[in-house]
């Protein structure tokens, strides 16, 4: 889940508006060969927002009327009291089938109150995305079958007599590979990738050669669950 901040601001000091519009789970997993699928989001804050929703690429530029995706979002916009719900229907309108999994981002944006009888006036917006995965049933995977496909290999390379390190990461599977943190040699990879794409290679820089050949890793499950795993590295 991402989180965006939007700010009109017209004076100097003000209280700050914490979004409180949040959705059940953290992503959505949308099965492309259905019609639609569900998700709840609820308006935590003590007062009433209006929301728009929809989905798209991620790119924060992008505007509801401009997304291109193949879900939308049904209601749109609606208003939440405190504490109430709403079910947001994800209705599929691609006729594509993929043979990869295909990421996109289904957008909270909320809107405060405003006060109109104060002079000193704010509005503070909050967008949050989650991500959504567009997949075939056929290209999912258990969690055993997708640690099978992923493959780490250690590559050292000769730059004018100076040895550099890497990494290279190799999803295998049709879908998306999220990972929580990497950890070589008790050393955690600051720069190590959070997703890894379906069927493509990532390289990382390591500042040194591994003394062990394996890498740990926290994964992050469809259901949001992390789950730990070590595999060998290869040579």
């Amino acid at each position: 889940m991402r989180s965006t901040i939007l700010c009109f601001i017209s004076l100097l000091f003000v209280n700050p508006v914490l979004s409180g519009v949040t959705m059940e789970g953290t992503r959505v997993i949308f099965d492309s060969s259905k019609l639609s699928q569900s998700v709840i989001v609820m308006n935590t804050n003590d007062y009433d927002v209006i929301v728009q929703s929809w989905v798209d690429d991620g790119n924060l530029n992008n505007k509801p009327d401009s997304a291109v995706a193949p879900v939308i979002t049904k209601p749109a916009l609606f208003n939440l009291k405190p504490g109430a719900s709403q079910i947001i229907q994800l209705i599929n309108v691609s006729q594509v089938e993929y043979e990869e999994e295909k990421l996109y981002w289904l957008n909270l944006y909320e809107i405060p109150p405003i006060d109109t009888a104060s002079n000193d006036k704010i509005i503070l917006t909050m967008q949050k995305q989650y991500k959504l995965f567009y997949r075939a049933p056929l290209i999912s995977k258990s969690n055993s079958e997708m640690i099978r496909s992923i493959y780490f290999t250690l590559i050292s390379e000769d730059n004018a007599g100076e040895i550099k390190h890497l990494l290279k990461i190799e999803n295998k599977t049709p879908i998306h590979i999220n990972f929580a943190s990497a950890v070589i040699d008790e050393q955690v990879l600051d720069n190590f990738p959070s997703i890894v794409r379906p069927n493509s290679i990532y390289t990382v820089d390591l500042l040194n050669r591994p003394k062990k050949n394996e890498i740990n890793m926290n994964i992050i499950d469809d259901s949001g669950f992390i789950f730990n795993v070590s595999k060998n590295l290869t040579l």
